[in-house]
């Protein structure tokens, strides 16, 4: 192992979040979507994000999202008669509310631009706290999915599904080896007191970037080379 090497590997292990604070972000994330896919209309139920793709260092709130079918909401969304997601979404936030507080009850929820952010209020014993922020989604004729836009009262074109199964595919050794490339990356990007980066967009400039397995520094080099080209060009597609 060359020194770079051994350098980024005890940067990884810094940066690693505790395996008391992975199993509880899963276990609140899994409790969350097993009471939103009661939820009337809802035909699945998604993970995403850096828990989802094995990407976390100490981004460890989990993203996950209910999809309803539009067609038992006829009256939402640009496939139906249009109308806003924040009724919707605010009675989403109320089913799985009522169906929590019971058992956590300093449990709390507010919505921020996209999601439900439930946040716990249980603290872990290493001090950590994770959240869930879920998306109320519908499904989208032309494919994947509509997400909610709370601030602007419409509906945004995505599609986290995808997103996810392309950075959890096979074969594995790439997939872990970009795993680790990418929260390198999210170190880096968090160093800035303004990061001029999302995780979102570190993720996706990955998956343009690492194509095969490599070594971890020239996995890191081929992403910030190919950044820099694609950012003096674009906003990542």
């Amino acid at each position: 192992m060359s020194n770079v090497d051994e350098i980024l590997t005890d940067i990884q292990r810094k940066i690693a979040p505790s395996d008391e604070t992975l199993e509880a972000v899963r276990d609140r994330r899994e409790e969350v979507l097993s009471m939103a896919n009661r939820y009337r209309g809802a035909l699945r139920t998604y993970s995403a994000g850096s828990i989802a793709h094995r990407t976390a260092n100490d981004d460890t709130d989990a993203d996950c999202g209910v999809v309803l079918d539009r067609r038992s909401y006829g009256e939402l969304g640009p496939d139906g008669d249009g109308g806003p997601p924040n009724e919707i979404v605010e009675d989403v936030r109320s089913f799985i509310r009522d169906g929590l507080k019971d058992k956590h009850p300093n449990i709390a929820f507010r919505l921020t631009k996209r999601a439900i952010k439930i946040k716990y209020n249980e603290p872990l014993s290493d001090g950590s706290d994770p959240s869930v922020d879920l998306i109320v989604a519908l499904t989208r004729a032309a494919g994947a999915l509509w997400i909610p836009n709370l601030e602007r009262k419409h509906w945004d074109a995505s599609d986290p599904e995808c997103h996810t199964r392309l950075l959890t595919a096979e074969p594995a050794g790439l997939r872990r080896m970009r795993a680790k490339v990418i929260r390198l990356a999210k170190a880096w990007n968090k160093q800035y007191s303004k990061p001029g980066l999302s995780s979102f967009n570190i993720e996706a400039l990955a998956l343009e970037s690492i194509n095969e397995e490599t070594a971890v520094a020239d996995g890191l080099a081929a992403l910030f080379k190919h950044a820099t080209s694609d950012l003096s060009k674009r906003q990542t597609p």
